[in-house]
């Protein structure tokens, strides 16, 4: 027993390890000052509406809020960027097994924080998720003012034929099209890109970069929400090494 709970020490600093919460960040207030310290982080299912800031790693804690900031970026290995937006959010469903009758058009103004996904000198992408949806957004140069991209998924039971009667209205595709031509980018492998392209990140993404001018290679890159992965790669093997080892101990006692 002496020998386990030994071993479960020794591996302790490993769990620890995975269970950093603060992260180095700053933020930027409504005036334009630069808060630096640490932001605690976890992977997030819905976009924050506050976060929690010290200025120091010992440091008290506060928490900010659309109110207090209108953006932050934390370092968890790359950097994970989220501005201020207060405007109109569409609150109709896209479920498809959920999905109404009637095409709704309903949204509700509200004050939240966006994720950066892509930035560029022409547009910005980002991205917004509640208990509702996933929504995209992206703003334009010079001014950068987010407007959501916009589909709409909804049942028309007039509609009949082998394509079924449910209707995917499409409009963010309308939205991308007129900004690649603007822009400059609109060619036919963009229309192509753009004609396979679901309401997705990594779709999305592709088509913003090429507007942005960004070449093949650099594409891939993206931000993400999940965990950093060296310290959920940490977690799984400090866990897998204690149960082996425990495992062992009991079948040779």
């Amino acid at each position: 027993m002496l020998s386990r709970l030994s071993i479960f020490l020794l591996l302790s600093p490993l769990f620890s390890s995975g269970q950093i919460s603060f992260y180095p960040g700053y933020a930027i207030t409504l005036k334009g000052d630069t808060m630096n310290g640490y932001i605690y982080y976890r992977s997030w299912e819905y976009n924050p509406k506050t976060i929690t800031f010290k200025n120091e790693a010992k440091g008290k804690t506060v928490q900010l809020g659309t109110q207090d900031i209108r953006f932050f970026s934390i370092n968890i290995g790359y950097a994970l960027e989220f501005q201020k937006y207060e405007g109109k959010i569409t609150t109709d469903n896209t479920n498809v097994n959920t999905i109404l009758e009637d095409r709704d058009t309903s949204y509700r103004v509200d004050t939240v924080f966006l994720k950066i996904l892509r930035k560029g000198n022409n547009v910005i992408l980002y991205s917004y998720d509640d208990a509702i949806k996933t929504r995209y957004f992206i703003a334009e140069a010079p001014v950068f003012q987010p407007v959501e991209l916009i589909r709409r998924i909804y049942f028309n039971k007039n509609l009949a034929g082998p394509e079924g009667r449910t209707v995917n209205e499409n409009t963010y595709k309308k939205q991308l099209i007129v900004l690649a031509e603007k822009h400059g980018k609109q060619d036919d492998k963009f229309n192509t890109d753009l004609e396979k392209a679901d309401y997705n990140e990594p779709d999305l993404e592709r088509l913003i970069s090429k507007i942005n001018g960004v070449p093949n290679i650099d594409i891939t890159k993206h931000n993400d929400l999940g965990s950093p992965p060296k310290v959920k790669l940490v977690l799984m093997l400090a866990f897998v090494a204690v149960i082996a080892v425990l495992v062992f101990s009991v079948r040779h006692n």
